[in-house]
């Protein structure tokens, strides 16, 4: 070991630093570990093993770095394998560059070549970048840098090469950090890694953590989102705890069961921490088992990747006893061996079921299937093995939260009471255990082997029996009842969709009062659009449209008599009886509205020649136009459904209509209406101004969406079974104004000018503040984009959208994106922002180069909202039924834009709205 204070970095040092900071500043202080770890005699034991085979392998002999010198490659003609372990490199002349590598593209002219021994497991990138630190070590000698390197891993001693040329750039940029870092007198903020099982450092690292309350002692806590936390502030499992929210209760209808159920479970680590802090288990959801057979529990060991199953632990039971077998295998011959005798096993078994933990059991049955075809008693035998087989992990994932830090079995197992003979036994070390055993036939790691398998089948039926207890299975197994806590249960605070806006800067709360519809259109549009201004005017009442208060009570339709036959211009002419038809209406007066039934005798006439017949139509509906227009103004104006439509019309007119008819009058005045509503299309997209937005639609099955389109008169909804870009091209085809939307990116497919919504923006960066409140450089800009959108507002609430009072402020657009794009940011959510922000630099601010382009989106949402009510009242409908709702709702929308009473509007029979402005 090298002395503290050496700036010679050995490559063992260097290898631990690479898999954990923590260890290799320890081991770069010379830091004493309050126990030694057993595994050190291990790996020394197993890596003396495979030197003799690499050495057969590659025909050069092994030697230590120390011995580069002391060789004169004059005189010897052999090359030699140097061993990664001994190599070391000098911190103060790392600056080697990757223009610094100068080894040749073959091997044959390499008198050193790096070779690393890697005791289990398969190559990781660690691996690589320390045969390329070797290497690197073996240039500062002054000899040529070698061109490949090897690793020499596996059960079978396998050996890799590794080309030097691919690592050197990355392996000196590590060196350089490592430089830093192990010099620094700064402890290096813990971390606990998988790996820590087999660490010397382990009990003083843990201790630390739990003192600590250290984020990191949740296994499923990544770096990544640990850092992310930190941004927050949140820096202990307890911080952590407090933003677990139950989940809030939605209304159960059939669609939203069927996507529940389609939703797989995931992990949520802040039900996890709360399950720790309150040191009880918290269950989401409903976990499930299956019938239960004869249970079999299972246990296998074997090396990484399924090469070789060595163990196979068997518990269950015969009668009142509990049976327990362990198959052992001396070599790769024998796993034939234990195989079949596991099936003898089995299928001496009445209807087994074998029960384990993890999928490590699955994929061996899976294996051995397809290695040993010929020894199933049953060629369906293994597939109804696995149709049966539980594994315990399902439904614990993401459903049962053990107050432990991890989902392992042996957190879980020790939680509920159960201890190993050997505290030291895991995972991790039974593959070393192993290959220590294959060198030395030690009885004593057999023994060890064998318990440690025997006592994982017992600690899995005691988590079986848990589990059973808590999805409320009678369970015989061992261990108390067990006690846990339903998160369905847990208040669920008030949450509201909209409301008021909680910012995070004072800046942000006076942009949102001006981005309000009603108070856009009453304080800032008015002073934009001449049209508004002149409706503003006077007292300010809705346009009301002059309809005739009371229809003829003409009951017998006669017509004119035809003088002579339209079809043969015959006169013989006679006449062909009555037709009747009832129509039902009602009828509009000063004093209220009444009931009118009138039954019509329509004459009809036929020609003698040729038949042909003549006279008055009849009317293409039993319902007349009041009717008809009340009941879609009750369906669309007063969203009522239609049951509550034909109940009304019950209660107040008499009127037997039941909900199919309603729907038979929705589909007749929409056709009615179509074309207008092409109109109001066609309308917007060759405007200059268009807002759009798109919400999930209400069609049976779900996965359909409502697009909105909107300007500041008129709006139109257009139905879509997919989001994809279709019915934007399709709508704003050939548009050339400037488009409005929030940041979906759909919306670049259409080439014209674009503006987007900033309060989607602002919203989007007061969140982020709210979540990362100790982040400096994201309150930066926060602050910055704050402070350039205020003054903007103000600029807009004095003088209106008018491109002559707003160009003055692209000079501080300027100064502000300027300073975002030279700013250097370290925090990912700043990072995130500065990049969101460049990205559409040219798409912020366009509104301040146009006349009358609002700087945010609220025509569209507000549309939306008027859908999303009507949608909540609907529930779910057809796609035939959704378009019709568009046509309809795009009508009422545009007449409210426009201050025109809907129910008027439908009562006069008209078919343009251009007319009324």
């Amino acid at each position: 070991m090298i002395t503290a204070g050496s700036s010679l970095l050995p490559a063992r040092l260097f290898a631990e630093y690479l898999q954990c900071n923590t260890k290799g500043q320890l081991l770069w202080r010379s830091a004493q570990p309050e126990t030694p770890h057993f595994t050190k005699f291990f790996y020394n034991k197993i890596k003396s093993g495979s030197a003799d085979r690499a050495e057969h392998s590659m025909g050069r002999r092994l030697i230590g770095f120390h011995k580069i010198a002391d060789i004169d490659l004059s005189r010897v003609e052999q090359r030699f394998l140097v061993d990664c372990d001994t190599a070391y490199v000098d911190l103060s002349c790392v600056h080697i560059s990757h223009q610094a590598w100068t080894g040749s593209k073959s091997t044959d002219g390499d008198p050193f070549l790096p070779i690393l021994f890697v005791v289990d497991g398969p190559i990781q990138k660690w691996h690589k970048i320390l045969v390329c630190f070797s290497a690197i070590a073996i240039s500062h000698l002054g000899q040529p840098m070698p061109s490949i390197g090897y690793v020499c891993h596996g059960y079978d001693r396998e050996i890799s090469a590794i080309r030097i040329s691919s690592f050197v750039t990355e392996t000196v940029h590590v060196l350089m950090e490592a430089q830093e870092t192990l010099s620094s007198k700064a402890d290096v903020p813990l971390n606990l890694k998988k790996h820590c099982s087999l660490c010397e450092y382990k009990v003083r690292c843990h201790g630390i953590a739990i003192e600590t309350d250290n984020l990191s002692l949740i296994g499923t806590i990544g770096e990544k989102e640990r850092r992310r936390l930190r941004e927050k502030g949140i820096n202990t499992v307890t911080q952590l705890s407090y933003g677990y929210r139950p989940r809030r209760k939605r209304r159960a209808t059939a669609i939203a069961r069927t996507e529940a159920a389609a939703i797989s479970s995931k992990n949520d680590n802040k039900l996890r921490a709360l399950a720790i802090k309150k040191q009880q288990i918290h269950v989401l959801g409903a976990p499930q088992v299956t019938q239960r057979r004869t249970p079999v529990y299972f246990d296998v060991e074997g090396f990484s990747g399924g090469l070789f199953y060595y163990l196979i632990g068997m518990r269950f039971k015969i009668g009142d006893a509990w049976n327990e077998c362990s198959l052992w295998a001396n070599t790769r011959q024998d796993e034939c061996r234990i195989w079949s005798e596991c099936l003898r096993q089995l299928v001496a078994l009445e209807n087994p079921q074998i029960i384990h933990f993890g999928s490590y059991e699955t994929n061996f049955l899976k294996r051995m299937k397809e290695r040993y075809p010929g020894l199933l008693p049953e060629p369906e035998f293994v597939d109804e093995l696995l149709s049966h087989s539980i594994n315990l992990l399902s439904p614990i994932f993401g459903t049962i939260y053990f107050p432990t830090f991890t989902n392992g079995l042996k957190d879980i197992a020790r939680y509920l009471g159960f201890r190993w003979t050997n505290a030291e036994a895991s995972g991790a070390v039974a593959p070393l255990w192993r290959l220590y055993w294959d060198l030395s036939f030690d009885e004593s790691i057999k023994s060890e082997l064998v318990r440690y398998n025997i006592e994982d089948c017992r600690a899995v039926e005691v988590v079986d029996s848990a589990v059973q207890q808590i999805c409320g299975v009678q369970a015989n197994g061992i261990g108390s009842s067990v006690s846990f806590v339903n998160v369905n249960t847990l208040e669920v605070p008030y949450q509201r969709t909209f409301g008021p806006f909680a910012g995070a800067l004072p800046d942000f709360n006076k942009i949102n009062d001006a981005a309000y519809w009603d108070y856009q259109r009453e304080k800032v549009f008015v002073r934009t659009i001449k049209q508004l201004r002149q409706k503003q005017s006077g007292a300010n009442r809705r346009v009301r449209i002059g309809i005739r208060r009371r229809p003829d009570k003409v009951t017998r339709v006669a017509g004119i008599i035809p003088t002579s036959c339209a079809r043969c211009t015959s006169t013989m002419i006679w006449k062909a009886g009555c037709q009747s038809q009832t129509i039902a209406d009602i009828v509009f007066s000063q004093k209220g509205i009444r009931r009118q039934i009138t039954r019509y005798a329509i004459q009809r006439y036929r020609c003698g020649a040729c038949r042909h017949e003549m006279g008055a139509p009849r009317q293409k509906t039993s319902y007349g136009a009041n009717l008809r227009a009340y009941v879609i103004y009750l369906l669309i104006e007063m969203r009522l459904s239609h049951s509550n439509i034909a109940e009304h019309l019950k209660s107040v007119f008499g009127l037997m209509i039941n909900s199919s008819t309603i729907n038979d009058i929705k589909s007749f005045m929409a056709s009615e209406y179509e074309p207008l509503y092409r109109d109001l299309l066609l309308s917007i997209s060759t405007g200059a101004v268009v807002h759009a937005d798109e919400t999930k639609g209400v069609v049976y099955g779900g996965g359909h969406y409502m697009w909105i389109f909107a300007n500041l008169t008129t709006v139109g909804y257009v139905y879509s079974p997919t989001r994809d870009a279709d019915v934007l091209r399709d709508v704003l085809h050939g548009f050339s104004g400037v488009l409005i939307s929030d940041f979906y990116a759909a919306y670049e497919s259409i080439e014209c000018p674009q503006q987007k919504c900033l309060i989607h923006l602002m919203r989007d960066i007061n969140e982020l503040v709210l979540k990362n409140p100790f982040n400096p450089e994201l309150g930066s800009i926060a602050n910055d984009f704050g402070v350039l959108l205020r003054g903007i507002v103000d600029s807009i609430d004095k003088w209106g959208l008018k491109t002559s009072h707003l160009r003055r402020h692209k000079r501080d657009t300027d100064k502000f994106f300027s300073k975002v794009e030279s700013s250097t940011l370290s925090s990912e959510a700043a990072s995130s922002l500065k990049k969101r922000m460049l990205k559409n630099r040219t798409k912020l601010f366009t509104f301040l180069d146009y006349d009358g382009v609002p700087w945010n989106n609220n025509n569209a949402e507000h549309a939306v909202r008027a859908f999303t009510r009507v949608r909540n009242c609907i529930a779910t409908s057809t796609v035939k039924g959704t378009k019709e709702y568009a046509i309809l709702l795009s009508i009422q929308q545009t007449l409210k834009y426009r201050n025109i009473e809907f129910l008027d509007f439908l009562r006069s029979g008209r078919k343009n709205i251009e007319s009324l402005a």
